[in-house]
């Protein structure tokens, strides 16, 4: 699908919204929400091609998963500020919800969104389990074959 993992990053900066986000902001999406970027310059989740975010766009491209079917957002930016998840949940109406992680999942139960499923951070995922398949990605997977058949 992308050739490399620079390449699958450039795809999914195109359409920036307002919402501190990057993909595409398309009602009926998958909102992916992480938790803080490590990038202090563009604040966005998994936009590195380095570290967890490498690994995760590699994941994603080996399931062949497209971008256009994804809007990404952390929950928190770099100043420590949580994001309107709940007002961006509003206005793009995404077909699931997703957390990566425990900061996510606080910051979405905090705006009074429970409706979501939660997996582990990749980060953790890469660390401590990186022999066994990612429970994210084959989820997302699904996910996306509902979503086009």
């Amino acid at each position: 699908m992308y050739k490399s993992t620079a390449e699958r990053v450039k795809h999914r900066l195109s359409p920036i919204s307002s919402f501190d986000g990057i993909g595409f902001f398309i009602s009926g999406n998958v909102l992916i929400i992480g938790e803080q970027s490590g990038d202090k310059i563009t604040d966005r989740p998994f936009c590195a091609t380095t570290h967890c975010s490498e690994w995760l766009n590699n994941k994603l491209n080996s399931y062949n998963i497209p971008e256009d079917r994804l809007y990404w957002v952390n929950a928190l930016r770099v100043d420590d500020t949580p994001v309107d998840i709940s007002g961006l949940i509003v206005e793009l109406q995404p077909s699931n919800i997703i957390c990566l992680g425990n900061v996510a999942e606080r910051t979405c139960r905090a705006q009074g969104i429970n409706k979501f499923i939660k997996f582990y951070h990749p980060q953790y995922w890469k660390r401590f389990r990186n022999k066994e398949e990612y429970p994210f990605v084959l989820e997302l997977a699904k996910m996306i074959h509902e979503l086009e058949s």
